[in-house]
């Protein structure tokens, strides 16, 4: 087994005794905390004297909240961009990302290569039939509770999908049919019940 608290420490010396042969480094030291005396003595460091260095841990390593919040940013990047790659694959159009997510049309073919969808023409996506949007209404419904109970307040394109997922409808007949009719119960707001969505 690596031991990386001993790889990180050498690491991090390794470069401070770099910067210490260079003296165009040195002012940066300074920046750091190092005294010209210091500076001096990392030039001379043997191998040996860096070895007893390294092994007592003189630099401390933490977590930073900006990398926190970096890697929570990214790792929310990363779930959007999947569940838009989902969406293209079910027929998302260009204008439903945008007004959805206000996804760029530059995102929006960055993606859509990423998700291996072919150019095509799209046509006006066809209305849905009155029992189609009850069915509709069933799924929305039976979806929110089962995420409720689990805590989870689900963006709604992660409904949409699902939905398309489950009728295996086109998700964009699912968006301009239903979607836009009832988006208030979509709402992270809304108890399921609260707002009916509308036929016709």
């Amino acid at each position: 087994m690596q031991d990386y608290d001993y790889h990180i420490q050498a690491y991090i010396l390794q470069q401070y005794c770099a910067a210490a042969a260079n003296t165009r480094h040195h002012r940066w030291l300074q920046r750091k905390g190092f005294s010209a005396g210091m500076i001096a003595q990392l030039r001379r460091l043997t191998l040996d004297a860096q070895q007893i260095l390294i092994r007592s841990s003189p630099f401390d390593v933490r977590l930073s909240d900006v990398l926190k919040t970096q890697l929570g940013r990214l790792a929310a990047r990363d779930e959007i961009d999947a569940l838009v790659m989902t969406a293209l694959r079910l027929g998302a159009s260009r204008r439903m990302l945008h007004e959805l997510l206000g996804l760029s049309e530059a995102e929006y073919n960055r993606l859509k290569t990423m998700a291996g969808v072919p150019k095509a023409e799209r046509n006006r996506p066809q209305s849905l039939s009155l029992d189609t949007q009850d069915m509709l209404a069933t799924i929305h419904n039976n979806l929110l509770n089962c995420y409720r109970r689990q805590g989870i307040e689900p963006h709604p394109l992660q409904l949409l999908i699902r939905m398309a997922e489950t009728t295996d409808l086109e998700l964009n007949r699912v968006y301009d049919g239903y979607y836009c009719k009832n988006y208030a119960a979509f709402s992270v707001d809304t108890d399921v019940g609260d707002k009916m969505p509308e036929r016709g």
